[in-house]
């Protein structure tokens, strides 16, 4: 099964050797995605609602450049940010 590496402008760019997200067959995995607006590369804002809801949009964007929704459950973790969600999606048939 190929592995193909997901980039969009609509999240921010990972770092290191990470990838915004990977698709394999019709499996999407995400990179935790933290509350960085990509076009500013800062934090949406101070709050934990403002920085979930630019890291759901930065999911949404990566899904959508996969040909997913963000119609997927999502796992939150609480990591050095007030928020960092990844998601596991299924591409529908």
């Amino acid at each position: 099964m190929a592995k193909i590496e997901i980039r969009t402008d609509g999240a921010p760019h990972a770092m290191g050797g990470y990838s915004q997200g990977i698709k394999a067959g019709k499996l999407i995995f995400t990179a935790g995605q933290v509350g960085i607006d990509p076009a500013t590369g800062e934090l949406a804002g101070p709050t934990i609602g403002e920085q979930t809801a630019r890291a759901l949009d930065n999911i949404a964007a990566v899904l959508g450049e996969a040909g997913a929704t963000a119609r997927s459950s999502v796992a939150v973790n609480l990591v050095g940010f007030l928020v960092e969600i990844e998601a596991i999606a299924v591409l529908p048939d």
